[in-house]
């Protein structure tokens, strides 16, 4: 070393993170914020990253490690597994702030990433939807309770457990809207945890009204017949009735989970209406926009405004000279 230049001081030990200490700090903000399977499986990548990764400290990891990861997780799992597993690791690094212990030009990039085969299986993938003539025929046989369900469901969006502990203090008649939230008493917490509020229609909230009676507000929208929750909405109420309208001469598609085409149908109606698809986004409770536009590939089909367009772009001027046949 050159006389009179001092060395750069080593950075203390107790300064560099430990991966592994980081890892479980990292595990139990996961257990604590997400639900449980969502938990068990950040916990599993990120166990299984620290099984197979040689490095002690978070400023030892190199780009070559997140790809031996790649390679190791192709070899142990199912080509559908790889990329969400990856990415989990990945997640919990950049919680970790990785970026402030690495060379940011020398790190993984987009393109470092394992291919997404759910997301490339899903281009084609389209959710079954109701027909606006299924609808009115499940409405037309419907009892008053089994019409306001429809409606609800149609007309707010909520996924099927999000209805059945719904209460009549969940809607606001003035503001007209109803609140999907966190009911501990009914051990039920919102997907991801995310409380959310959706617009009624008038029409909607004009059904509900009819069918409240004179329940208070903590009463259940949708009780079952003994009262409580009713867990078996889809099953007891719904099933059957698509059964009883296609008994009665009805055409009634029944798809493997029913309730849901009518979410599909709620997100496809607001479309049609020209509703941005940010705010059917925010109002299904997405937290990506790819699953949304999946739900609204079934929207045009067969619309009339679809047939419309259609014929218009066909409808050619005539020629403005006649053709000469020789």
């Amino acid at each position: 070393m050159p006389t009179g230049v001092a060395a750069a001081p080593a950075a203390p030990l107790t300064d560099r993170k430990v991966i592994a200490t980081e890892a479980a700090a990292f595990t139990e903000r996961t257990r604590n914020s997400k639900k449980h399977k969502t938990y068990m499986s950040y916990k599993e990548a990120v166990e299984f990253f620290l099984a197979t990764c040689k490095k002690k400290y978070l400023d030892e990891l190199t780009r070559d490690d997140m790809i031996t990861l790649k390679q190791v997780l192709r070899s142990k799992y199912a080509s559908e597994t790889v990329f969400p597993m990856w990415m989990k690791v990945n997640t919990f690094l950049n919680d970790c702030h990785i970026k402030k212990y690495v060379n940011p030009d020398t790190w993984i990039q987009r393109k470092d990433r394992p291919v997404n085969v759910s997301r490339r299986n899903t281009k084609n993938k389209k959710y079954p939807v109701y027909t606006e003539e299924e609808f009115a025929s499940m409405l037309a046989i419907a009892d008053k309770t089994e019409y306001a369900l429809l409606y609800f469901l149609v007309g707010s969006g909520f996924r099927i457990g999000e209805a059945t502990v719904a209460q009549w203090g969940d809607i606001d008649w003035d503001a007209k809207v109803v609140t999907v939230r966190e009911k501990p008493k009914f051990s039920f917490t919102p997907k991801d945890y995310e409380q959310r509020t959706i617009e009624l229609a008038d029409i909607v909230l004009e059904v509900l009204k009819a069918n409240r009676g004179d329940a208070p507000d903590p009463a259940l929208l949708f009780p079952a017949p003994e009262g409580g929750i009713n867990r078996h909405l889809e099953d007891r109420v719904i099933v059957p009735l698509i059964q009883r309208a296609n008994a009665q001469g009805f055409k009634v598609k029944r798809p493997k989970k029913p309730a849901h085409a009518l979410r599909v149908l709620f997100a496809c109606r607001l479309s049609r209406a020209g509703e941005d698809i940010e705010q059917i986004r925010v109002d299904l409770g997405h937290s990506d926009i790819t699953t949304t536009q999946i739900y609204l590939r079934a929207a045009e089909r067969g619309s009339d405004s679809q047939r419309e367009r259609r014929n218009q772009a066909m409808n050619f001027r005539p020629a403005t000279k006649l053709r000469i046949v020789s």
